[in-house]
């Protein structure tokens, strides 16, 4: 158990520190080291959750002190999946609208971490979980207040820090309401990552709660190199993707003698991913995930901590390679962070319920639904269960191309307008989640607009290009529950390193 571990971690800090106490008695002309107790508050949430169950797992770990490195790179690898730590601050906390003004030292702070221990820029449903579980952060007679606010359909705002890129971005913690985000995103700035969280809070209870991330980012879409086509063809051949491929992608092979589909690119939104449509939900299902880098000897956790069924596992293990891992079969595929397999799917009646409450309506959006799966490249687990950053890239990678109109995705890429997606996920593992990717569309500055050609060939030849580098906006929306919350004691000294080195 997580808790454990952390116990432990403690106790051998404890100990350490107590030799060094022993140390300063016998030899006065020792350096004593100051060594201190930190509280911080632990937080356990799945984001993405389909009715409740699934989502994929985060756990927050927050401080009003800011915790040095090596103990943060500690709490992380105590986690079976991703982690964020949240440095605080009382009188940011109780007037968090106010110190964004002031010095960006002053803000609270979000720390990502893999379970390897390894920092990351960002992680989308670490900071929507964190978003939910801030409520439970602060002190009760503040966050009294603040549900007061929610309750009187006014919103608190909220304004964190990305630790890694020193980029601030303010969370709305309110009801959600249409016209409230239209006027959120015309006050946005234009930082390379802007987020905006509306969540709403229905009660105390751990019922799963919506909440709404808002980004503004820079999309980007390329066709595979040659080699990484030649890549991912040999793993697709190798764990029987090659079997489902659509037959649309198949037909759009241009390279007969090397067999390989110029339909396969990298989309990224903050990080590349590797887009493969399969033929069906059962193809996607059925897809085996790739085994885990053989090089990687440290203690993240095994696929088993995501319930893979035992048929995918004796699968996996049975898959080997020519390349080496697949850690570096993604480096080849022009630096991809993972494999992300779809499928379109029929909109589930059992959902439009909950969909048309929980999505905007506008006259002009059209929903559209897919199943996916995702196997990054080396976080430590062979599949997670919800992925944001991915399901946004194939939202957009299929709303900004016409000539990719499968699951009815009409939409014209250079009319900006606005479509919402359902994208379905961890079904295959038994943790069904569903990211909810609504109000996409392109941010065009007025440079763009101005010198813009409208003609009817500039419009054709503007589609035909797969290389695609412009500005989006977008929202992630899914339901977040509340798993666990307790107080863990670490101590942090002068020895410990606060550069995340």
């Amino acid at each position: 158990m997580t808790t454990v571990t952390t116990t432990n971690f403690v106790r051998r800090a404890m100990v350490s520190a107590a030799r060094t106490r022993k140390s300063t008695t016998t030899a006065t002309a020792t350096v004593v080291k100051s060594t201190a107790v930190v509280s911080v508050e632990k937080i356990t949430a799945r984001v993405f959750c389909l009715g409740g169950e699934g989502g994929n797992p985060v756990t927050i770990f927050a401080s009003q002190h800011t915790l040095p490195g090596s103990v943060q790179r500690s709490l992380a690898k105590t986690c079976q999946w991703e982690s964020v730590i949240l440095t605080t601050n009382d009188d940011v906390s109780s007037n968090n609208t106010a110190a964004a003004s002031s010095s960006s030292s002053a803000l609270p702070s979000m720390t990502f971490y893999m379970p390897s221990g390894e920092e990351v820029s960002f992680c989308a449903h670490a900071a929507i979980g964190l978003a939910m579980g801030y409520q439970q952060i602060i002190p009760r007679r503040k966050q009294k207040q603040e549900i007061i606010n929610i309750n009187e359909h006014s919103s608190s705002s909220l304004v964190f820090q990305a630790s890694m890129t020193g980029e601030s971005f303010k969370i709305d913690v309110g009801i959600i309401d249409d016209d409230d985000n239209d006027n959120d995103k015309d006050n946005q700035t234009d930082d390379d990552v802007i987020a905006t969280v509306d969540a709403t809070t229905r009660s105390e209870s751990t019922n799963p709660s919506m909440c709404r991330l808002y980004m503004t980012s820079q999309f980007q879409e390329q066709t595979l190199s040659l080699d990484g086509q030649k890549t991912l063809k040999e793993w697709s051949d190798k764990l029987n993707w090659s079997t489902f491929l659509s037959s649309s992608s198949s037909s759009s092979s241009s390279n007969d003698k090397e067999n390989v589909n110029v339909s396969w690119r990298n989309t990224s939104i903050a990080r590349p991913k590797t887009l493969i449509q399969l033929d069906s939900i059962e193809a996607v299902h059925r897809a085996i995930p790739p085994p885990l880098p053989t090089y990687d000897t440290t203690t993240s956790p095994s696929s088993s901590s995501l319930s893979q069924t035992p048929q995918q596992q004796q699968n996996s293990n049975a898959s080997t390679t020519t390349t080496t891992n697949f850690a570096e079969a993604c480096n080849i595929m022009d630096d991809s962070t993972g494999i992300y397999v779809y499928a379109p799917r029929r909109y589930p009646q059992q959902q439009k319920q909950q969909s048309n409450t929980n999505s905007t309506s506008e006259n002009n959006r059209s929903n559209i639904y897919f199943e996916c799966r995702q196997f990054p490249r080396s976080s430590g687990y062979q599949e997670d269960p919800a992925t944001g950053i991915a399901a946004a890239a194939l939202a957009a990678s299929l709303h900004f191309d016409n000539d990719n109109d499968n699951g009815n995705d009409t939409n014209n890429a250079c009319t900006n307008s606005i479509a919402s997606y359902d994208i379905y996920q961890g079904t295959a593992m038994g943790r069904p989640s569903l990211i909810q990717v609504v109000d996409l569309r392109r941010e065009e500055n007025e440079e763009e607009e101005k010198n813009s050609d409208t003609s009817d060939s500039a419009r054709k030849n503007k589609i035909k290009n797969i290389n695609k580098d412009f500005r989006i906006s977008f929202g992630l929306q899914g339901k977040v529950e509340i798993d666990d919350r307790c107080t863990i004691e670490v101590l942090c000294n002068d020895d410990d390193d606060d550069n995340g080195q």
